[in-house]
């Protein structure tokens, strides 16, 4: 067992705060230092209740909607996981440790190429990064278990349409220009039928369409 760190700790504490008790998912939340994935002048932030700015007037998610993803996904190693709106990389690699391959996505090559370098520094490597406009490829989802989504959608339809049988995904839907979206996970059975439940809302940008 991992000798813990009084700010592995700090940290652990703080996410049981918000009901993330999963020791697999807090282990992966120390292992994955936030701070080194967040901008310079934001890594004291990593882990408060602060949505930390990126480039492109977008936002890491905290790290309570985080953890509450990991947790709720269920995720192990016969997985393999697409994650939509990568961003730095962070949740991608959180979910690498959990994860048998993960695909990272996102409609900004700068992100792409920041999260690779973090990844590779860090000694990650079962994550391909790719950027795509993942509205012109919602197909791509087929090929994974887990497709997970770091922005909003009116409609869950484009996620239910594409997704492969025995498939979770996490997605937040909400009208573009309400302030709070719900994060729900629905489920794909052999026999074509879906369950959803809803899991957290919170704040978060809506799909971008048009880059690529």
């Amino acid at each position: 067992m991992k000798e813990l760190n009084s700010n592995d700790d700090k940290i652990k504490n703080y996410m049981r705060t918000f009901n993330i008790i999963d020791e697999n998912v807090l282990d992966v939340i120390c292992d994955v230092r936030k701070e080194i994935f967040a901008p310079n002048e934001y890594k004291s932030f990593a882990y408060s209740d602060f949505q930390i700015p990126l480039d492109h007037s977008e936002f890491m998610l905290t790290s309570n909607v985080e953890g509450t993803i990991l947790q709720a996904m269920k995720i192990s190693n016969n997985d393999s996981a697409v994650i939509l709106g990568s961003g730095t990389g962070y949740l991608a690699a959180c979910v690498s440790r959990l994860a048998n391959k993960v695909l990272a996505i996102d409609i900004y090559d700068d992100f792409v190429r920041y999260s690779r370098k973090n990844c590779t520094d860090n000694g990650i490597n079962n994550i391909d990064f790719e950027c795509k406009d993942v509205n012109n490829s919602w197909e791509i989802i087929k090929n994974f278990s887990i497709i997970i989504t770091t922005f909003s959608i009116e409609s869950p339809d484009v996620i239910t349409n594409n997704m492969s049988n025995n498939s979770r995904a996490f997605i937040f839907t909400g009208e573009r220009n309400s302030p709070i979206k719900s994060g729900k996970i629905i489920s794909k059975t052999e026999n074509n039928g879906y369950t959803r439940e809803h899991i957290i809302q919170t704040n978060v940008k809506h799909i971008i369409k048009g880059m690529n």
